[in-house]
């Protein structure tokens, strides 16, 4: 997959807007995802398939022995915006931003509804079923 740029120079809303999704998730706010660079940055993605049910622990351990690191939301809306169509094959999650919501931790997750695209959160602690992809970032 060729490289991809972030620009921080927009707010998370706005890059939710480049997205054009038919439905978010209104806890998606930069209060509980905070942005965490400036300027534009370029990041190498890599889709991770496990084929196997897999915890978000391990998911991120099997990432890690590949050299690469769990996605933040921004390389998810970035990859998302770029490559829309993506999310009509597979749900890809976004395991390198957590938030606590009700006293759960939760994650975001790019998901098909019918022929929508949304944006989803999804349970930290969930054990993921191998249809799921997880977008990687090279360190």
């Amino acid at each position: 997959m060729e490289n991809m740029t972030v620009d921080y120079n927009i707010t998370l809303e706005q890059m939710i807007t480049a997205g054009k999704y038919e439905w978010t998730n209104d806890n998606i706010t930069d209060k509980l995802f905070p942005l965490s660079g400036t300027g534009r940055m370029t990041f190498q993605p890599k889709l991770f398939q496990f084929n196997r049910d897999i915890s978000s622990e391990d998911a991120i351990r099997e990432m890690e022995k590949d050299g690469f690191r769990p996605a933040k939301i921004e390389e998810l809306l970035t990859y998302s915006a770029i490559l829309p169509e993506e999310q009509r094959n597979y749900p890809t999650v976004a395991l390198g931003s957590v938030a606590e919501l009700d006293g759960r931790r939760r994650v975001p997750c790019l998901i098909r509804s019918a022929s929508e695209r949304n944006l989803y959160l999804f349970w930290w602690n969930h054990d993921w079923s191998g249809y799921f992809r997880f977008l990687g970032v090279r360190k």
